[in-house]
């Protein structure tokens, strides 16, 4: 199946389980060539330090932490990311415009979100 990621490696950053799982499928289905994953805020943001990634997808809330750190290397690395959340844009206080995936999310509004934040300038 081609699709928007294409070859590209995606990072995955989620602390739950289960989660984690049907979004690597998702990013899979949408034609990732790998999926980093972590499930920690520290392994998330080594990933980010010292790999090569296309693009993210960033849990905001990894075991009462906020993936903040993450998102801050990606940026300065000029990778696009998406944050994946429950909780509304007012509840989260973050800088700038971050791209939002709501939870739970389809492939369709995952797919959507990514493209938007690929589309972005960096």
């Amino acid at each position: 199946m081609t699709g928007l990621l294409d070859g590209k490696t995606i990072l995955l950053v989620e602390d739950e389980y289960l989660i984690a799982i049907g979004a690597k499928s998702m990013l899979q289905r949408l034609g990732a060539g790998a999926v980093k994953m972590a499930h920690r805020l520290e392994d998330g943001l080594l990933l980010a330090e010292t790999e090569a990634v296309d693009a993210a997808v960033l849990d905001v809330n990894l075991d009462g932490r906020r993936s903040l750190p993450i998102a801050s290397c990606l940026h300065e690395r000029n990778v696009p990311y998406v944050f994946a959340t429950g909780y509304s844009r007012s509840d989260l206080d973050l800088a700038g415009e971050p791209m939002l995936l709501d939870k739970p999310y389809t492939l369709d509004k995952l797919e959507d979100s990514l493209r938007r934040a690929m589309d972005r300038p960096q």
